[in-house]
């Protein structure tokens, strides 16, 4: 493993150690997400901070779909003549798809915070869909984030993801 990728894996570990020991010393609410591009699972920590609990699972059946259909690409006339060209879209299909979603779970995450119901909040999710999720993070969520794993553990039982949220021994 790159020593990049092994600190920042040891960073996110030390994180997650911090905020597992707050959450068992005092009463404060975790929430994890775990995400991708067609499917999100939010868990929050039980009481004891011992197991997990997924409260909310969300859907993109569109990311799914292998080449979304679309409409002919629109035209455009050349300035002389009667030539026409295919306009390409700046975006895809697909993009704008997966962009919604992670504004979906924003807003999700954001309802929750002004709800009081997390203080902290642990993003696990592969880095091309953290940054779509980050594109719409505002500020008072962003001082949420305690912790950000970059894998895809969507489909994975939670005792597996509890697992992988545990410290881990530093060597």
């Amino acid at each position: 493993m790159p020593k990049r990728t092994q600190a920042r894996a040891h960073e996110a570990s030390a994180a997650i150690a911090r905020f597992v020991g707050q959450q068992q010393a005092v009463a404060s609410n975790v929430w994890v997400l775990v995400a991708d591009r067609a499917r999100a699972r939010l868990f929050e920590f039980a009481s004891s901070g011992q197991k997990l609990v997924e409260i909310a699972c969300f859907d993109n059946p569109e990311a799914r779909i292998h080449g979304i259909a679309r409409d002919r690409l629109p035209r455009v006339n050349e300035s002389s003549g009667g030539i026409r060209h295919a306009i390409e879209p700046r975006t895809t299909m697909m993009e704008k798809s997966v962009d919604r979603f992670a504004r979906s779970l924003i807003d999700e995450l954001e309802n929750g915070r002004t709800q009081q119901r997390y203080d902290q909040l642990i993003l696990v999710a592969p880095p091309r869909f953290r940054g779509a999720l980050h594109r719409h993070v505002d500020k008072p969520l962003k001082n949420c984030i305690s912790a950000e794993i970059s894998r895809d553990l969507t489909t994975w039982p939670v005792e597996r993801i509890f697992e992988q949220l545990q410290p881990r021994p530093t060597t």
